[in-house]
């Protein structure tokens, strides 16, 4: 029997159909990391906030009995090939089941590389991304918002609530007045745009306007504070959170698998004048996901060959796993790098069970100073030192690089900082509380806590989103009001009915441009800048990703003439004090957003209004 998600409560009804009319109280915060997805809801009347966790069929827990409350469900996802539909599964893949199925996990890094509707549609076909999620597997991007759909439709058929009825959470599930989910501060608005599409199509709200994002450091500072409207917020069961207000500078860390994030927070003296322009944000990609291959690269692989043989352990075929060359730099982002090697580890077994050992050490070495592993016929020991000195110490150097041009921007002096909280797998690992401890001399350390990859409570950064409702000045409204692909698309329609094809000369200055986005609505004097942008020629991720993230995408489709034609001819050139519009690539660029908007739940016919800051 497959280990396919169960639920310890009856299946509610759909999230689209309201059960009953009522009063707009209920609010879900969703944290959607790259491992795992957790839960918590809001009663916005009474303040309490539910936790939500979930049920797997035959899990068994360390010590053998099942494990009752599942707070964290693994973002793995088994397409099954004869009919496309899509399970959570609590079993990860690992080729001895003989399923010749698609096992989906960790593809969040994904959702930022493109742009795709969850309504189907043949008009995006020719331009949906395709994605490389192995070294030979390729497939299309719509597969992982579907992935993600089927585990979002988990909170309303296979979820419980911690201190809710059955029968209450159903209702509440029925009623969500909004969703607040997490995102990386600095990632591109098509990852936001990829979510709230399969939001939308699990039914959990109905409209566009009823999802908000919220940075993941700025969600784990409010897992702290108590409510910024004055009401009061309540946890059944715990006091550690929605209880400290501190005047001063906060520091948070929220390091997970994809990620690492400083946010710098200044609390002023009156808690309810605390706001989004209080805080400054700054985000690197390298967390645990690329400690787990340092240690493969810098512990298993650099054994001298008499401690390990690569030709018993490493077919012959992958022996070049053993290449230097293609090892990324310790301790940095390199992307490119990673991201190859992450496909390379999905596709081969062998290489994929030293990671898995890379990722034992890693968890383990934390609570012991030497660890002994069994592979083949060897028997290998490393240390703690080892680990810190070779993997560990160049994270946290780099992390401490990230702080001091935080700092700096910020101009606040490390001896200011009064509080630090600390959120995430990576953020809780021994070596970096001490570092903490060293650098911040004056501030209360929060630090969060794993004994295990199973979480036996709801995570913070779920918490804190499901306290935005009751925060109303704390969401960037102004950054999804006016996404890159509605300004895009705006600048684009203007254009175009301004100029005809017969025009010789689709000539105008940035002032006229903005004036015209005036008259259409625009409230142009906070997105000037980003105008002046596209002007000089900046296209979104969606249409240009960055060189390191074009890996993410199959070389073919990166060699798709209609792909290519997206982005090869300049939209826009500059002449004097002029710009000239290149028509025929602008009408180009006008189908291709009217065909994804024929597949997609959301509109960029008009400023995206997020309802649930504004009740």
């Amino acid at each position: 029997m497959s280990n396919e998600l169960l639920s310890d409560v009856s299946t509610p009804p759909p999230a689209n159909v309201k059960t009953a009319k009522g009063k707009n109280i209920w609010y879900l915060g969703i944290d959607i990391g790259t491992s795992g997805l957790s839960a918590a809801l809001l009663n916005r009347e009474s303040g309490e906030v539910y936790p939500i966790y979930w049920r797997a069929a035959e899990l068994l827990s360390v010590s053998g009995s099942p494990i009752e409350r599942w707070f964290r469900l693994p973002t793995t996802v088994y397409r099954y090939p004869e009919n496309g539909e899509w399970r959570v599964r609590a079993d990860a893949g690992n080729g001895e089941t003989g399923e010749t199925g698609l096992w989906l996990s960790g593809f969040k890094p994904y959702l930022k590389v493109g742009l795709i509707g969850c309504r189907g549609g043949a008009q995006i076909t020719r331009w949906q991304p395709i994605v490389q999620y192995t070294e030979q597997e390729a497939i299309p991007l719509s597969w992982m918002l579907s992935a993600l759909q089927a585990l979002l439709v988990t909170l309303t058929s296979g979820a419980a609530a911690e201190g809710l009825e059955r029968m209450a959470l159903g209702t509440a599930m029925g009623q969500l007045a909004g969703v607040i989910v997490n995102y990386p501060a600095m990632w591109a608005d098509s990852y936001c745009f990829n979510l709230a599409e399969a939001i939308l199509a699990a039914g959990l709200v109905e409209y566009p306007g009823q999802i908000a994002f919220v940075e993941e450091s700025l969600a784990a500072l409010l897992s702290v504070l108590p409510a910024g409207d004055g009401s009061t917020l309540r946890l059944p069961g715990s006091s550690s959170f929605f209880n400290s207000y501190l005047p001063g500078v906060t520091l948070v860390v929220c390091s997970g698998a994809t990620t690492t994030e400083l946010a710098i927070a200044s609390m002023p003296e009156n808690p309810q004048e605390f706001c989004y322009s209080n805080l400054t944000f700054r985000s690197f990609p390298y967390a645990g996901d690329a400690l787990e291959q340092d240690i493969l690269c810098q512990l298993l692989l650099c054994l001298p060959k008499q401690n390990f043989n690569y030709e018993e352990n490493l077919q012959a075929a992958d022996l070049f796993l053993y290449s230097p060359e293609i090892w990324p730099h310790v301790g940095e982002p390199d992307l490119e790098k990673r991201y190859r090697l992450q496909q390379f580890c999905r596709a081969n077994s062998k290489a994929a069970s030293l990671l898995e050992m890379a990722r034992y050490l890693k968890v383990g070495l934390q609570y012991r100073e030497r660890l002994a592993l069994e592979v083949g016929s060897q028997r290998l020991v490393f240390s703690r030192r080892e680990l810190e000195s070779r993997v560990f110490l160049p994270f946290v150097q780099r992390l401490n690089r990230e702080l001091n041009a935080l700092l700096t921007e910020t101009g606040v002096p490390v001896q200011r900082i009064n509080r630090a909280i600390c959120s995430g797998g990576t953020a809780s690992v021994g070596v970096l509380a001490r570092w903490l401890r060293q650098k911040l001399p004056n501030a209360i350390i929060i630090q969060d806590t794993y004994a295990s990859a199973r979480p036996l409570a709801c995570s913070r950064i779920a918490y804190g989103l499901a306290a935005v409702p009751l925060h109303p000045r704390i969401v960037n409204t102004y950054r999804f009001q006016y996404s890159d692909a509605f300004l895009l698309t705006e600048i684009l329609r203007t254009l175009l009915q301004k100029f005809s094809l017969a025009d010789t000369n689709p000539s105008f200055s940035q002032e006229e441009i903005l004036l015209l986005l005036e008259r259409r609505g625009i409230n142009t004097n906070v997105v000037r800048e980003r105008i002046g942008r596209f002007l000089d020629g900046y296209l979104p991720t969606f249409l240009q990703p960055a060189f390191e993230e074009r890996v993410l995408l199959n070389p073919d489709f990166k060699e798709n003439p209609d792909y290519l034609a997206l982005s090869k001819t300049p939209l826009f050139y500059q002449q004097q004090q002029l710009y000239h519009v290149n028509l025929s690539q602008a009408r180009l660029l006008s189908q291709y957003f009217n065909d994804l908007m024929a597949g997609s739940y959301q509109r960029l016919d008009e400023p995206l209004i997020i309802e649930l800051v504004r009740r």
